[in-house]
């Protein structure tokens, strides 16, 4: 498995793009892609080492002689090249996020820049070293304390939002009332099948939705269900309940300002694949009830709602989403604990929205909570869009280590959502939808 995911990663280098499966299998086994933590040296300007490397993943910075900069980050054209191959170096090339390089020994390959005609596989030395993990550096690699390079000073604009978000002026989005109902009656100890498909009936779009999950291959049994009180049966009333409560949040990311409306319809989006991840993570690793790890999925946003909500209020916000996205990283977190609270929902579920983008977030549960479920979920999400990762790598995300204990490694987790695919495709549409 990990020979074949670092062949998949080396052919999609230009610097790679040559070599035969054979010689791409050849070289995978020799390079061990190494993580680099931040603000890692690679190499110096007006060095001449015999190193050619290629940026898998995270972003980097390099630094000419004259003071200009240039920011290259995993997946997008420049880092399809070797990085800054001239000798002397032109450049000092610095990580700006945790990275995954891998560095060869250019010295064997003569002029050879990426077009790899005749290369054959003993011609290429790849250096063996052990991919570090949290708290070790990379061998060979100096880290230097640098200024943020591409962090921009809050604005007087940005933190009278800030101010007014953190103020309590804005209105938070309510539970939707049949959420509310769902959940009042089935916590009842007389409630039945028939009571609850009375309620649910009365927003026939999410009674289709849970007839459509009752006949999916996640919960399919034997015959297909037409009925909104079988599918209820099936499906019990705890799973229902969770699932009329992620379907009715839906109606909750909408907007009239068009650009923000599609912010909302993104949101949902990657809400709906982390909630789908999110269950069959805890589904197949038995670690966490799926129906809450689900709907913890769906929830762990929450917080952005109330930022664009507010946000649709400021004309002047309304066709810059540099400055909504930055409200919405430095609000979502506090404003989801406050949304889930005032919704009453547990402290579990309330820790999942709010510590949602703490990377390294350390836990005293003997075992991984909710937080951690939706931390993978939301990390595996983002593997392989370009853009997304200054998120560390899974290895050195301490709720990774909780969720996978030491049986799983990267790439058994992943490989686990790789058959898992259509199960997490089916659900995803149908909680998106």
């Amino acid at each position: 498995m990990r020979a074949a995911t670092t062949v998949t990663m080396l052919r999609g280098l230009d610097a790679f793009a040559d070599l035969t499966d054979d010689d791409l299998l050849v070289l995978a086994d020799r390079a061990r892609m190494e993580w680099v933590p931040p603000k890692t040296v690679l190499f110096h300007e007006g060095e001449t080492d015999p190193w050619m490397f290629c940026l898998v993943e995270g972003s980097l910075v390099l630094t000419a002689a004259d003071g200009r900069v240039h920011e290259i980050t995993a997946g997008s054209a420049q880092a399809a090249r070797p990085i800054a191959r001239l000798k002397p170096r032109r450049y000092t090339a610095r990580t700006l996020t945790p990275s995954r390089v891998v560095r060869i020994d250019a010295s064997q390959l003569g002029d050879w820049a990426g077009a790899s005609d005749g290369l054959s596989p003993d011609s290429v030395l790849v250096e063996e070293v052990d991919e570090p993990w949290p708290g070790q550096g990379a061998p060979g690699f100096e880290i230097e304390e640098i200024p943020e390079v591409v962090a921009e000073a809050a604005t007087p604009a940005h933190l009278g939002h800030v101010a007014h978000l953190e103020s309590g002026a804005i209105d938070l989005p309510s539970l939707p009332s049949i959420a509310m109902e769902a959940r009042r009656i089935i916590d009842r100890d007389d409630t039945g099948v028939r009571t609850l498909a009375k309620v649910v009936l009365n927003d026939p779009a999410i009674a289709a939705k849970l007839i459509r999950v009752a006949n999916s291959a996640v919960f399919h049994g034997k015959g297909t269900i037409e009925s909104c009180e079988r599918a209820i049966t099936r499906l019990g009333l705890k799973t229902t309940r969770q699932l009329v409560v992620g379907f009715a949040m839906r109606e909750l990311f909408k907007c009239d300002v068009p650009e923000l409306q599609a912010e909302m319809v993104e949101l949902w989006e990657h809400s709906a694949e982390v909630a789908a991840i999110a269950y069959v993570l805890a589904r197949r690793l038995r670690i966490a009830d799926p129906d809450e790890a689900q709907l913890a999925g769906l929830l762990h946003d929450i917080g952005a709602v109330p930022v664009l909500g507010y946000a649709a209020t400021c004309p002047e916000l309304h066709g810059d989403l540099d400055a909504v996205h930055a409200l919405v990283a430095g609000m979502r977190a506090r404003l989801g604990e406050r949304v889930l609270r005032e919704w009453n929902f547990s402290e579990a579920m309330v820790a999942a929205a709010r510590d949602a983008e703490s990377w390294q977030r350390e836990s005293t549960e003997a075992g991984p909570d909710l937080a951690d479920l939706v931390l993978v979920a939301q990390r595996l999400s983002l593997l392989g869009r370009p853009g997304t990762l200054q998120a560390p790598p899974l290895p050195r995300i301490p709720a990774f280590r909780r969720v996978g204990g030491d049986a799983l490694d990267p790439e058994a987790v992943m490989a686990l959502v790789a058959e898992a695919d259509d199960q997490i495709r089916e659900l995803r549409a149908i909680l998106a939808g």
